[in-house]
């Protein structure tokens, strides 16, 4: 999005990778789950998974872009908490989320979902969110997890 910090914040800390961010490396994922919840082995978070403080999905980047379709590193996120039984909290801006690929993976227990919708104009939208899906199709897939009792909420 235009107005976004994310990419700023990022490339200050040298975490963005150009020209497109690379997906995070889903084996390193698995390896912290398997530390923490199949072995004794010394994690730094380990206190916190223990608890099952809620993982968030998408804070700095969205995790649900339709190029995920093609590396399905969310996919494969997604399998890890529901194995692992673990709370996420997903903020996105993107209907994919509500693709019955992703639903699938998902549990309504475990799982919230949070949709950025900056305007129902969609004009707007467009200038100011480049590539976003329209605030119609947003809502309509909010609309579609909430009838399937997932806890959903617009920001």
């Amino acid at each position: 999005c235009v107005y976004c910090y994310a990419k700023a914040e990022l490339t200050v800390h040298a975490w963005w990778n150009n020209p497109i961010p690379v997906p995070v490396d889903i084996n390193a994922v698995r390896k912290l789950f398997y530390t923490v919840f199949e072995t004794n082995k010394k994690s730094k978070w380990r206190s916190i998974m223990e608890q099952q403080i809620p993982i968030r999905i998408g804070s700095m980047t969205d995790s649900f872009m339709h190029a995920d379709r093609k590396y399905k590193v969310t996919q494969e996120v997604l399998k890890i908490l529901r194995h692992y039984n673990y709370p996420h909290i997903i903020f996105t801006r993107s209907d994919l989320v509500a693709a019955d690929e992703y639903m699938n993976l998902l549990d309504p227990k475990l799982a919230t979902v949070q949709m950025s919708i900056s305007s129902l104009n969609d004009e707007m939208n467009r200038k100011i969110e480049p590539g976003a899906p329209s605030a119609k199709r947003r809502l309509a897939a909010m609309q579609k997890l909430s009838e399937a009792g997932y806890w959903t909420n617009v920001r």
